[in-house]
């Protein structure tokens, strides 16, 4: 499994243009490949979000589901200009 934030479809490349406030932003994807990396199944984690997921984490713990822990907001890199909140979600 692979987790990524984007702002364009992986699939199909399209800017992810939130129907919650019309914005483009950054949204989480989980990547599964079972010929190693030559084709690969997306699904999303957050969708029509009205502020960007980024930075995602899969933290190591004992338990069979996933445990996945992000930021959510703004955040320009090198500005030192974020406002950002810590979440988390428990993936089956």
């Amino acid at each position: 499994m692979l987790y990524i934030s984007t702002d364009a479809d992986p699939v199909t490349g399209a800017p992810l243009v939130s129907r919650a406030d019309g914005q483009r932003h950054r949204e989480l994807y989980r990547g599964a490949t079972a010929d190693f990396g030559t084709t690969w199944t997306w699904t999303a984690i957050t969708a029509n979000s009205d502020a960007d997921n980024l930075r995602p984490i899969v933290p190591k713990w004992d338990d069979t589901r996933t445990a996945l822990v992000w930021m959510r907001g703004t955040y320009k890199n090198n500005h030192g200009e974020w406002t950002t909140k810590v979440v988390a979600s428990i993936l089956p």
